[in-house]
């Protein structure tokens, strides 16, 4: 428990001359990880269903097209979910496509067949699984490091190369953390293949004897001297897609949870001080942080206070103008504030906690199926899910010194020592006196 003993304030509203009139101690307690990742400043967003919708039907598109191969001769495909906004998978026409990505490489995909949830938990509370997907296409967009000019028009080739990536990505990832084992196979070599390929082709002329990087199909992204994992990063960042994919299998065995790597905590700026009548004691400005060991799992909403029943008489929350605040709910990133105590309220020594509700949504993910499990793939799809965390402000306030009765006892010591001085002085002259007379 950290403790900071507030004292010395000579930088504050009104300059505190003598003893200083109360002391404080604080203590944040209950207090996660005070890693800040970007709160405030990056907000992460998934790629997935609208709110009500369940279940949808594969589909895919043009089915040479839509197949990937790397120069290393790891493929992947591209499926789509095709779903209807008002829940059903039938809309006349209206439908919408979302693409989705598989957990089970050696199954077939459900083309034309109706998903639905599928309870999964294994993924969807696993720190690293839903750090993988948060920072992969289409949950975030990837850029290529070395700016090499791609072979084909159009909108980053359709994000053929962002799908090769994350698919990959996925597969390896499951592989190396044992997860369906059976349905995720890298034999051959397979799981070093996807972190050495360097470009990809796609349709037909994937078949016709590895055309190479110069080919009207070839997606020529990277050179010879660079791989795809090693050569796409997050957009505006230096984190690599091997970065990614390493951190996720960490994280993947230290066994953590988003919850766990969640929390909110206090941030505080300046000094103590007290009203210029004197009357009220002011703590140090102070916000509310939400805070994330990794940004991608989490966007911090805001936060609640509560001052609690029995605090001293007259204790509120002021802003930074030192105004009373009355609603305390659902306070905004960022905001800051003052507890603002009245001095005469303070009596004997109190413990005020400070209630505090963090409010975010965490990375999830949802994983859909077929009526045939057994036989067709399962799919994922990244979600961001309301969480709160609570945890307590501590002020340990302890009343000022009776200033004026310290200085009676003082004078009367003061007296006390004068009157034995005085009569020390007394037996002192009495007996030399008495000794000039013997003599």
């Amino acid at each position: 428990m950290e403790k900071i003993y507030m004292e010395n304030n000579n930088h504050k509203r009104k300059k505190i001359d003598g003893v200083t009139i109360l002391s404080f101690f604080v203590a944040i307690v209950a207090i996660v990880s005070l890693i800040a990742v970007g709160f405030n400043q990056v907000s992460f967003s998934a790629a997935t269903l609208p709110e009500g919708v369940t279940k949808f039907k594969g589909k895919t598109y043009v089915a040479n097209d839509d197949v990937f191969l790397s120069d290393t001769s790891f493929a992947v495909d591209r499926f789509f979910a095709q779903y209807c906004e008002n829940g059903t998978t039938e809309c006349s026409g209206s439908e919408k496509t979302i693409q989705v990505f598989c957990v089970q490489r050696e199954k077939e995909f459900g083309q034309t067949k109706e998903y639905s949830k599928f309870e999964e938990t294994q993924l969807a509370n696993s720190a690293g699984f839903l750090y993988l997907v948060s920072n992969l296409y289409p949950n975030v967009e990837l850029e290529n490091i070395y700016q090499l000019e791609t072979k084909n028009s159009g909108d980053n080739n359709d994000h053929k190369i962002e799908t090769w990536l994350t698919q990959a990505a996925m597969w390896y990832y499951l592989n190396k953390i044992g997860y369906d084992a059976e349905n995720n196979k890298l034999d051959g070599g397979l799981d070093s293949k996807i972190l050495s390929s360097k470009f990809i082709m796609y349709g037909e002329e994937r078949n016709s004897g590895m055309p190479g990087q110069n080919s009207a199909k070839t997606v020529g992204y990277i050179d010879s001297d660079h791989t795809l994992v090693d050569g796409f990063r997050i957009k505006g960042t230096n984190i690599t897609v091997k970065q990614v994919i390493d951190t996720a299998i960490e994280l993947n065995k230290s066994g953590a949870t988003v919850d766990s790597l969640v929390g909110v905590g206090f941030a505080e700026e300046g000094e103590v001080s007290i009203s210029d009548d004197e009357n009220y004691y002011f703590s140090k400005k102070l916000t509310v942080q939400g805070t994330s060991m990794y940004g991608s799992l989490a966007n911090y909403k805001g936060f609640s206070l509560t001052l609690p029943e029995d605090a001293p008489e007259g204790t509120v929350i002021t802003d930074e103008n030192y105004k009373e605040m009355e609603n305390l709910d659902n306070l905004a990133p960022g905001t800051k504030f003052y507890v603002k105590i009245p001095i005469d309220s303070v009596e004997e020594s109190v413990d005020l906690k400070i209630g505090i509700k963090g409010d975010f949504e965490v990375a999830s993910a949802d994983v859909f199926a077929t009526g045939t499990p057994e036989t067709d793939q399962k799919v994922s799809l990244l979600k961001y899910v309301p969480l709160v965390k609570n945890a307590e402000y501590e002020l340990e306030i302890t009343p000022a010194p009776d200033t004026a009765s310290n200085s009676n006892t003082a004078q009367t010591i003061c007296f006390i020592g004068l009157i034995v001085l005085l009569c020390g002085l007394g037996i002192v002259y009495a007996n030399a006196k008495n000794t000039k007379v013997k003599e």
